[in-house]
């Protein structure tokens, strides 16, 4: 999962998805996420969690600005665009950590059913790549 001969590119990668694109995806997320919280302690200490890390009122303003953090998200995948429809897996034919780091942000995106990637096909399309990988 992490070969030598993509190392160091592949960290810059690695950190651009878990950074970045994991930073649009859960501000996405967390304002359906929060809603369903039905127990208000709990909802309250997640909320508070958010705001001792993003500042007061963060969540209030990702609901009032999602179309641009959307927009935002999207323009960052869009970056894989060519790699992905071109390749298998962003550095070839075999998946490196940084297509588990790119799936399991785009999973988590998709958990909320109030998101979705359906202008994005040759997102989904890679994402079904994924199906029937299996590890030895």
């Amino acid at each position: 999962m992490f070969p030598d001969r993509i190392s160091g590119i592949h960290e810059l990668l690695i950190k651009h998805i878990e950074c970045e694109l994991e930073g649009y995806s859960f501000k996405l997320c967390d304002i359906h996420h929060l809603a369903a919280i039905e127990d208000v302690a709990n909802r309250t200490d997640v909320i508070r969690h958010k705001e001792r890390k993003f500042g007061r009122g963060c969540v209030g303003a990702w609901r009032e600005n999602q179309a641009g953090i959307r927009c935002g998200f999207v323009a960052a995948l869009n970056r894989f665009r060519g790699t992905l429809t071109a390749n298998e897996f962003l550095f070839g034919g075999d998946p490196a950590y940084a297509d588990f780091a790119l799936a399991g942000v785009l999973e988590n995106y998709l958990y909320p059913e109030a998101n979705d990637l359906d202008d994005q096909p040759w997102l989904l399309d890679w994402l079904k790549r994924w199906d029937g990988i299996t590890f030895k």
